[in-house]
């Protein structure tokens, strides 16, 4: 078995998207457009996650968007979807959906948040790294990031020992992805439902990760110069993400309008958006559904439109 089969991809699409508003008040964050026309945020996570034995996609808020989403393309056919009962976080799902992932899961199970974009992931190593090391958790690392959470890393031996505050020489930004051996994170999800029951919120970073970090052996693997990681869970991230992967061009939606002689420059609009009359946009995000007739915003700033401008 090659190592990257001996892996199940587990995505959590089922969030809010609070600091996305108002691009997320009517269209699910992980099914917003990322780079062109066709491609969606989520669909980073799931590329990387081809070939796995397996992929778990979490589902709660706007699952009929992201259901709709995942039809466009085809996918990998052990795409197994799940559909929270209640909204909680990453850890939350874990809980809810326990049962079919032990039963289904492979011997290793990577998470990659939803909103998350990853080019360059080599999983076939990252898992030949952690069977050699019988690790149990290895996180993910991205020695360019400069925000979110740090670890001092040990290259010697690939291991991180503990959370700092500050960005360092050997303090690497956390990307949230992270390998866990199953049968280890079953059965710290097993304990926690015993203790807390079926509607307890786990947060996997805080109750598990971290405390091994501090009291035990975690392994890390950091990203190569060559890869690309980013949360674009923020506005600024999303555009720049959206420009950096259409190098430059508008980003249009396959079922969006813009009219004859709308102009619009570094622009991304979004689905079932219309521009219509005499447009000149530049530097700006048309949120989903949103209707612009006659609308002049040719400065530099990065603007989201979300309702008519006159």
């Amino acid at each position: 078995m090659q190592n990257i089969e001996r892996v199940s991809g587990f995505v959590p699409v089922g969030g809010k998207g609070k600091r996305l508003q108002p691009l997320t008040n009517r269209w699910a964050k992980p099914a917003l457009l990322m780079g062109s026309g066709d491609s969606r945020i989520m669909d980073y996570s799931l590329e990387v996650l081809k070939g796995t034995a397996s992929t778990f996609v979490s589902l709660y808020t706007h699952s009929e968007i992201i259901r709709h989403c995942l039809g466009e393309k085809e996918r990998n056919k052990r795409l197994i979807i799940l559909e929270d009962s209640y909204l909680g976080n990453i850890g939350g799902s874990l809980l809810q959906h326990h049962e079919i992932i032990a039963q289904q899961a492979s011997d290793y199970i990577l998470i990659i948040p939803g909103d998350h974009v990853i080019e360059g992931l080599d999983i076939s190593g990252l898992v030949g790294d952690a069977i050699e090391k019988r690790a149990s958790i290895t996180v993910v690392l991205d020695p360019r990031a400069t925000y979110g959470e740090y670890l001092h890393y040990r290259p010697q031996d690939n291991l991180v020992d503990r959370v700092v505050r500050h960005r360092g020489p050997n303090e690497i930004a956390y990307t949230g992805i992270s390998l866990f051996r199953s049968n280890f994170l079953l059965s710290r999800i097993k304990k926690e439902l015993t203790t807390s029951g079926d509607l307890a919120v786990l947060d996997v970073t805080n109750q598990i990760i971290f405390p091994k970090i501090e009291n035990d052996q975690v392994f890390a693997y950091v990203l190569p110069t060559e890869s690309h990681w980013d949360d674009t869970g923020t506005i600024d991230r999303y555009y720049l993400n959206n420009i950096r992967f259409s190098k430059g061009k508008n980003v249009v939606a396959q079922n969006a309008g813009v009219g004859q002689g709308v102009k619009i420059e570094k622009t991304i609009v979004l689905d079932n958006a219309r521009l219509e009359g005499d447009c000149h946009i530049v530097n700006a995000i048309i949120a989903p559904g949103t209707r612009v007739r006659n609308l002049k915003k040719t400065d530099s700033r990065i603007s989201v439109i979300w309702s008519q401008e006159k």
